[in-house]
């Protein structure tokens, strides 16, 4: 499928389009810009990543510009984040720089995460009433004498 295949081709303007390759690698796209609206293109992990970046920032355009490579990058989003400045000269080399600062989130280990559900599970498994650290706390004592007992014990 190309750009002209789509049916949001004569309404669309977002910068980056998943059918367009020139796009994909030459574009950069701002956060008030707007995304792929195409409903079988959403599941994409870099279109998904747009939509929380506008909503995130707000649609301010001065955090700076996204390209494809950082989209594609799973990074944790966050109000302060910056994309690249415009006027700072090449793209590419300030990516670089940028890919430094934003390391990829990864997923744990098989190892790790069934230290995790055995922790877990020995936490469920040992879970005992709360009990107040140095015996009876005297103020729930006297509120709890003070206190009549409901009617039909």
């Amino acid at each position: 499928m190309s750009c002209k295949d789509c049916p949001y081709f004569n309404t669309c303007s977002a910068p980056i389009c998943p059918e367009d390759p020139e796009s994909l690698t030459n574009c950069a796209w701002f956060p008030d810009e707007e995304t792929c609206h195409r409903r079988d293109l959403k599941g994409r992990a870099w279109i998904t990543r747009q939509r929380k970046i506008a909503r995130v920032l707000q649609g301010d355009s001065r955090s700076g510009s996204f390209t494809f490579d950082m989209l594609c990058r799973n990074f944790r989003i966050s109000p302060g984040l910056r994309g690249l400045d415009p006027e700072a000269g090449p793209a590419h080399e300030n990516e670089k720089a940028w890919f430094k600062g934003h390391s990829e989130i990864r997923k744990p280990s098989e190892e790790i995460r069934q230290k995790m559900a055995d922790l877990k599970a020995r936490q469920k498994k040992n879970r005992l009433p709360v009990e107040p650290l140095f015996g009876e706390d005297p103020i729930l004592a006297e509120r709890n004498s003070t206190i009549p007992p409901e009617d039909g014990r």
